[in-house]
Order: structure tokens, then C-alpha cells, then sequence
């Protein structure tokens, strides 16, 4: 079996398949099973910016694994504290700590959480043709219905555009909130500042339990 029969086989898809089998990239191109070359305008989702077999990363990557493979948040380590430093060092004014986590839909879920948390409240407004992850939270801040109709109920409090939920609240969003821009199936459409302003409320303080 190729490679097209065994994910066919033993996949439990999710997403729509376009016919190639990509094996192979180098800088800002892949290949495919026959040898054809493609300018990789997906760059994984927009996760993989910095090019195919980039010989710096691979090598940081190999040495790492030669060093320690993982270390779990309920420890310190060297490497890790280095990479927070050196991310708030080049992050805008204000913005003092990082959150690390896989991916964009859970950074979605941690920002949700965040602001619920912070805040106690339970809204969250997010942009008109946003897409924010397939995870429940995310998915339920995403736009388009076709993504969303088939896993509900989702998460309430989630109206999908500031008209909604100037409605609901009377010209003030229910919750604390971020203007998401990037939209992975939609063009960047950037946000009116005075559409923002004002509505994420001020932040609570907590006890740690």
C-alpha cells in the first residue's frame, strides 16, 4: 500500500485531502512522491514559517533531543526560562509573561480561560469570518456555521460578531476579549480601533488555591 492507501486505511480524517503526498522540502519548497517541485504557500498552516530543513533549526532541534526530550511545567529548566526571557524581551510594551502551549486553538483556549479568570465574566466576542481552532472553545468563537453546526452545543457566551453582542449587552462586551485577526480561511481583514476600545473590562485580582 502507498502512502495515499494507508492514511486512507487508517486515518480518522479531518480535514479535506488534496491528491498529492508531499515527502520531502527544503527552504520554501516540497516535493512530492514523483518528484515535482511546489512553492509551499501553506507552510503548515502557518505554522512553519521558517522553511523546510532549515539546517540551524534541525541541528538546535537534534541537540536538544541528545540533551533532554521533555520537561513537564512542574519543573524548572534552562532552556525554557531562556525562551520566555528572550519572548518578553521583543514583546510589545505591557505584555510581561508568556503562556507555551502546541498550538493556535490552544492558545485560543488558554486566552478564554485567561479571561474568565481575570475577569468573571463569561462573553467573549470574536471577529466576523474568524477562524479560531477546532477544539471546543475555539470552535466556538469560529465563524462559519459549517465548522460549528455538527459538535453542538458549544460553548455559551461566544456571539460571532461585536453587532451581537452589542445587542445582548447594551453596547458593552460581556467579557474580557482580544480581537483576533488572523483568519486562516478568509483574507486579513484589520479591525476598526473604535469598534475595540472599551470593551474588554478591567481585570480582577485572583488567590491562587
Amino acid at each position: 500500500m502507498n502512502a495515499r492507501e494507508l492514511e486512507r486505511a487508517y486515518a480518522l480524517e479531518v480535514f479535506p485531502k488534496r491528491d498529492l503526498t508531499i515527502v520531502r522540502g527544503e527552504g520554501a519548497c516540497v516535493w512530492d512522491d514523483e518528484g515535482r517541485r511546489y512553492i509551499d504557500c501553506v507552510g503548515g498552516i502557518g505554522v512553519a514559517s521558517i522553511g523546510h530543513a532549515n539546517p540551524a533549526v534541525a541541528e538546535a532541534v537534534a541537540e536538544q533531543a541528545r540533551v533532554l526530550v521533555s520537561c513537564p511545567g512542574i519543573f524548572y529548566n534552562d532552556v525554557r526560562a531562556r525562551l520566555l526571557a528572550e519572548l518578553v524581551s521583543i514583546a510589545p510594551a505591557g505584555l510581561t509573561g508568556a503562556f507555551l502551549c502546541n498550538s493556535g486553538a490552544e492558545a485560543v483556549e488558554a486566552a478564554i480561560k485567561f479571561a474568565r479568570l481575570a475577569t468573571g465574566r463569561t462573553g467573549i466576542v470574536s471577529a466576523m469570518r474568524g477562524f479560531h481552532g477546532r477544539t471546543l472553545g475555539a470552535l466556538s468563537a469560529t465563524h462559519k456555521k459549517e465548522y460549528r453546526e455538527p459538535f453542538g452545543p458549544l460553548v455559551p457566551g461566544c456571539p460571532r460578531d461585536h453587532r451581537s453582542a452589542d445587542r445582548r449587552s447594551g453596547g458593552h462586551a460581556d467579557g474580557g476579549t482580544g480581537r483576533l485577526t488572523l483568519r486562516a480561511d478568509s483574507a486579513i481583514r484589520p479591525g476598526s480601533n473604535g469598534r475595540s476600545r472599551g470593551r474588554a473590562p478591567r481585570p480582577r485580582q485572583t488567590r491562587s488555591r
